[in-house]
């Protein structure tokens, strides 16, 4: 099985859990990262991911840093996030992903995007396990291994199709659109 991992939400914890503040008195404080240490937690995750679901075969999905097709569709969308600020470290992570480990983007997509479309060409039906603890996965008929709830699923085309219409009538506050009123 080829593992489609959500490598945006894989650096995203990695270079996270590895910024940390300095205050060097007088009121002056700097963000710094350790960025070996970052690439150990990242590296720790494929291997944990590749023992759990017991493949060698990965390809790191990202998003184009660049451009969104969501935001032309729709200004707001992730609006409501606080900060557009990536950690520390975030960029060198992402280009050290990209020489290490097979990757693939596709421009103005995101990596769900990317999972997905991969996920459901005919020639890799059945042979592609999308590895995402984003519940947006759950709109996409796959196999899908969820990380952090450690859980792996089945979803058929009409689940995957109820959960897309059950989101798009209730809305995504995470993603900054409203659904129906009331």
């Amino acid at each position: 099985m080829k593992l489609l991992l959500d490598t945006d939400i894989m650096l995203y914890q990695s270079i996270l859990a590895t910024e940390y503040e300095l205050d060097w008195g007088s009121d002056i404080w700097t963000l710094y990262t350790d960025l070996n240490e970052a690439k150990n937690i990242f590296n720790t995750q494929i291997i944990n991911i590749k023992n759990q679901l017991n493949s060698d075969d990965i390809l790191c999905c990202l998003s184009d840093p660049k451009a969104n097709f969501r935001k032309v569709v729709d200004p707001s969308y992730k609006s409501n996030r606080k900060s557009t600020r990536k950690p520390v470290g975030y960029v060198a992570l992402r280009d050290w992903v990209i020489e290490k480990f097979p990757t693939l983007g596709r421009p103005t997509l995101e990596a769900d995007d990317v999972m997905g479309i991969e996920a459901t060409r005919p020639e890799n039906i059945g042979k592609t396990i999308i590895v995402s603890s984003d519940k947006d996965m759950k709109t996409i008929p796959c196999r899908l291994y969820r990380p952090m709830q450690d859980e792996l699923l089945d979803i058929t085309e009409q689940q995957a199709d109820a959960y897309f219409f059950q989101q798009t009538l209730t809305g995504d506050s995470t993603d900054g659109y409203s659904g129906c009123k009331g």
